[in-house]
């Protein structure tokens, strides 16, 4: 498990993340349907910290659709760090 946190990344810009990686796997129908799914994980607050993170699932079918760019800034979770304690995923 790893999670996408810090400067830049707010709540509204993880879910614009995880809407941008949907309407790419599933094209323009999706956009004209306004249908969006969590592909790889959940946005949750952790429990320490109060930041805002997206917790993702490296093991996901749609973990490859997370841009390079994002995907560069994944930390891994460990327990006790406030991010799996949160939410389940």
């Amino acid at each position: 498990m790893k999670v996408l946190t810090g400067e830049g990344y707010t709540e509204s810009r993880l879910y614009g993340i995880i809407a941008e990686k949907f309407y790419e796997l599933m094209g323009r129908l999706a956009r004209q349907n306004d249908v969006t799914i969590m592909l790889t994980g959940s946005v949750v607050t952790n429990t320490l910290t109060e930041e805002v993170g997206y917790l993702i699932n490296e093991e996901s079918q749609y973990f490859s659709l997370l841009p390079q760019v994002h995907a560069e800034r994944l930390v891994d979770v460990v327990d006790g760090d406030g991010w799996i304690d949160a939410e389940e995923v």
